[in-house]
C-alpha cells in the first residue's frame, strides 16, 4: 500500500474518532464533577445554615420569653435564660455569658431595647457555632458563629380595689346589712350570703359582655364599653345568668331601674382601654361582694348618694356657683404594670367646688374634697413564691382633706379674662409606699392616715401660700380706676400677716405643746380612724411576650 492509501487510512479513522460520540456523557460528567462537588457542597452548606439559624433563633426566643416572666429578679431571669439554652443541644452545648443576657426596659414606640435601670424586658443573644462541609476548607480561619437575638417583655396586669371612709369606728360589727339593704336593690345578708360572696369572682370580660350585650361591638374599644349605661337590675340579672349570684338576687319587678357605667367603679390604663372588644384580655377577675357594694352605691337614693349643682346670682354685686357631691362607692382599676399613665384608682367621699365673683374683680374658686385617697400600682412581683414575699407595691396618698382656694383678680385685658386652675393641697394628707404581700393578696390591707395637727396647720399654710402667690402675679393687672392694685397690696399683706401666725402655730403645736402625739393617741384609745383608706389586690396576671 503506497504513502497515499496509508494517509487515506488514517484520514478516514480520524474522521470516524472525530464523529463517534460513544461514552461522551461519561467525559462530561467526569469534567463536570469536580463543579458537581461544589455546588452540592455549597447548597448543602446554605441548608444547614438556615436550619441551624431557624434553631437558634428558636432559642433566643424561647429564653428570652421564659426569662421574662421571672422580671424584675435579674438573677433568676439570666438562669433561667440559661438553663433553656442548656438543655437544647442539637447544635451542641452552649453556655450563655452574662454579656449575652441584658436586663432593661422596652420602648414600643421606637422599637429599642434600653440598657437601663429598668427591669421590665430581657434581651436574650444565643451565640451558636456553625461548622460547615464546605466553607471550612474555604473560610478557615473566618468566624462562623450563628448569633440570634430576641427580647422578651413582661406583661403584668393587676386588678385592684380602692375604698375608703372619712372617720371608721371599729365596732367588730358586719354594716354590710346597713348598705345594701335599704337601697332598694333587694339585697340581703340571707338571700346572698356575705362569707359565700366574699369568695366568688367575676372575670373582668364577663363582666364587659353584659354591659355590650345585644350591641354590634365590632368598632367598639373597651374604653368605649365603659362609658355605656346599664340598668342595674339587667347588670345583676346577668351575674345570676352567669351563676355569681342567686335568683333571689333580683327582685321581682324590679323594671329598668337605675343606671351606671363601668366608668365609675372601672378605672383602666390606656394599654387595655385602646384594646377592641373580641381581644383577648388577660384572666383577671374581680369579687362580686365589691361589686354589689359599689352598684348599691351608686343606686342609692339621694339621702345616701348627693349630686348637687346651685348657683346664687346677687348680681351686680356677686355671684355665686356651688358643686357638691356626697358618698362614692369604691373604686376598682384595671391596666398594666408600666403603662403611661399607670393604673390608678382615685376616690373621695365628698366633692365640694365653689366658685364666687365679687364685683368682677375678685373671683374666688374652692376646690374641697374629703376623705380623699389615691393608689397607682407601681410593679408586680411575679416571681413571689413565699408568702412573706412582697407581690404588688403601690404609691398610696390619703388625706382627710385636699382644699384649692386661690383668688383671682379678674381684669380684661385686650378683652380676654385672666384665668388659672387652683391646685390642690392636701391636708394632714400621707404619701407612702404600700407593699402586699403574697399572703394579703385578695385580702383587704388597712392604710392608716396619722392625724397630726402641726399638719394640718402646715397644709393651711401651703394654701395661703399659694393663694399670697396667686394676688401677687395679678398685682400688675390694675383694671379700671387702680382698683386692683389696691386690692391685691391689701391682700397680699393679710395674706403675709396670717401666714406668719399659721407658721408659729405649726411650730408651737409640733415642737412646744406636742399636741401630735397626744391627738394621735386620743384616736387610737377611742378605736377612730380618720380618712383609712382599704387596698385591695383583687388579680393579676403574669405573662411573657416577645416583642423582637
Amino acid at each position: 500500500m503506497g504513502r497515499q492509501g496509508i494517509g487515506a487510512v488514517m484520514a478516514a479513522r480520524l474522521e470516524h474518532f472525530l464523529r463517534d460520540t460513544a461514552g461522551a456523557i461519561s467525559t462530561l460528567v467526569v469534567m463536570l464533577f469536580p463543579l458537581l462537588l461544589v455546588i452540592g457542597g455549597l447548597a448543602t452548606d446554605v441548608s444547614l445554615l438556615n436550619a441551624q439559624k431557624r434553631y437558634v433563633q428558636s432559642q433566643a426566643d424561647l429564653a428570652a420569653q421564659s426569662a421574662a416572666r421571672y422580671l424584675p429578679d435579674a438573677a433568676k431571669a439570666r438562669d433561667v435564660a440559661r438553663g433553656v439554652v442548656a438543655r437544647n443541644t442539637r447544635y451542641g452545648a452552649i453556655a450563655l455569658a452574662d454579656a449575652d443576657i441584658e436586663i432593661g426596659s422596652y420602648d414600643a414606640e421606637t422599637g429599642a431595647f434600653r440598657k437601663d435601670q429598668g427591669a421590665s424586658a430581657v434581651r436574650v443573644v444565643v451565640p451558636s457555632p456553625f461548622d460547615p462541609i464546605l466553607l471550612a476548607s474555604i473560610l478557615p480561619d473566618k468566624d462562623l458563629t450563628i448569633r440570634r437575638s430576641a427580647v422578651g417583655t413582661q406583661q403584668a396586669t393587676v386588678v385592684f380595689t380602692l375604698r375608703n371612709r372619712l372617720l371608721g369606728l371599729d365596732t367588730r360589727r358586719s354594716v354590710l346589712d346597713g348598705v345594701l339593704g335599704p337601697l332598694g336593690l333587694g339585697l340581703t345578708t340571707n338571700v346572698l350570703g356575705y362569707e359565700g360572696l366574699a369568695n366568688t369572682r367575676v372575670k373582668v370580660d364577663e363582666l364587659l359582655g353584659l354591659a355590650t350585650l345585644g350591641l354590634a361591638t365590632e368598632a367598639l374599644t373597651f374604653d368605649d364599653v365603659l362609658d355605656l349605661p346599664i340598668a342595674i337590675p339587667r347588670l345583676l340579672g346577668g351575674l345570676v345568668g352567669l351563676g355569681k349570684l342567686p335568683p333571689a338576687a333580683v327582685p321581682t319587678g324590679a323594671g329598668v331601674g337605675p343606671t351606671v357605667t363601668l366608668d365609675e367603679i372601672l378605672a383602666m390604663s390606656p394599654g387595655l382601654a385602646r384594646l377592641k372588644v373580641g381581644d383577648v384580655l388577660p384572666d383577671l377577675s374581680l369579687n362580686a361582694l365589691d361589686l354589689l357594694t359599689a352598684f348599691a352605691g351608686l343606686a342609692a337614693q339621694p339621702a345616701q348618694r348627693i349630686g348637687v349643682t346651685t348657683g346664687l346670682d346677687l348680681g351686680p354685686l356677686a355671684n355665686v356657683t356651688l358643686d357638691l357631691g356626697l358618698i362614692r362607692p369604691p373604686v376598682t382599676a384595671i391596666g398594666l404594670i408600666g403603662d403611661q399613665p399607670p393604673p390608678q384608682a382615685k376616690v373621695a367621699q365628698t366633692d365640694v367646688s365653689l366658685r364666687a365673683n365679687a364685683l368682677n374683680l375678685i373671683r374666688v374658686t374652692l376646690g374641697l374634697q374629703l376623705a380623699e385617697a389615691t393608689a397607682t400600682a407601681l410593679s408586680l412581683n411575679c416571681g413571689a413564691a413565699a408568702a412573706s414575699d412582697t407581690l404588688a407595691s403601690f404609691q398610696v396618698s390619703t388625706a382627710p382633706a385636699t382644699l384649692a382656694l386661690r383668688v383671682r383678680l379678674l381684669q380684661l385685658v385686650n378683652g380676654t379674662a385672666i384665668e388659672r386652675d387652683a391646685a390642690p393641697v392636701p391636708v394632714a394628707g400621707v404619701e407612702r409606699q404600700v407593699d402586699i404581700r403574697l399572703d394579703q393578696f385578695r385580702q383587704p390591707v388597712a392604710i392608716a392616715n396619722p392625724i397630726s395637727v402641726s399638719g394640718v396647720t402646715g397644709s393651711l399654710s401651703n394654701v395661703l401660700s399659694s393663694l399670697r402667690s396667686d394676688v401677687n402675679s395679678h398685682r400688675p393687672d390694675c383694671g379700671p380706676l387702680g382698683l386692683g392694685c389696691l386690692v391685691g397690696s391689701l391682700l397680699g399683706n393679710l395674706l403675709n400677716l396670717v401666714n406668719g401666725l399659721v407658721n408659729s402655730l405649726t411650730g408651737l403645736i409640733a415642737n412646744t405643746l406636742q399636741l401630735d402625739n397626744i391627738a394621735q393617741n386620743l384616736l387610737d384609745a377611742l378605736g377612730i380612724r380618720v380618712a383609712q383608706a382599704d387596698l385591695i389586690l383583687d388579680d393579676y396576671s403574669c405573662q411573657a411576650r416577645l416583642v423582637q
